[in-house]
């Protein structure tokens, strides 16, 4: 699953940016390691009045399952979602946080998954 995150900056000390409509990059990381992103400028940042339907679709190019954010208006919220890119808006701060709080996320599932298939594998014998 790739994750987008809207933010201020280009490196994972920015902030998450309040407005998606206004984001300067998008940071792109891939959920299964959390561990490399890539940068990508945001073009509709300069060209006014373009609206979201830049932004979208530059999420769309790159396969993004998932956006975080500040705030969407309304109309970014429909156009992501007929895109099937789920949003997880009301995120304000530091990047890094975020993602430390994901990575931790993770283990705890992935525990959880292990210590659940453990009494399933002894069961068969």
């Amino acid at each position: 699953m790739k994750i987008a995150i809207s933010s201020t900056g280009d490196n994972l000390f920015a902030r998450i940016e309040p407005r998606f409509e206004k984001t300067k990059h998008f940071l792109i990381l891939d959920m299964s390691s959390l561990k490399d992103f890539k940068s990508l400028p945001n073009p509709a940042v300069e060209e006014p009045g373009s609206g979201v339907t830049a932004e979208v679709n530059l999420l769309i190019e790159n396969r993004i399952d998932v956006l975080v954010t500040g705030k969407c208006t309304m109309a970014a919220k429909k156009q992501l979602e007929s895109a099937h890119i789920r949003i997880y808006d009301g995120y304000y701060g530091n990047i890094l946080p975020l993602l430390n709080n994901m990575k931790s996320y993770q283990k705890r599932i992935h525990s959880r998954q292990q210590a659940e298939e453990e009494p399933r594998i002894f069961a068969q014998f």
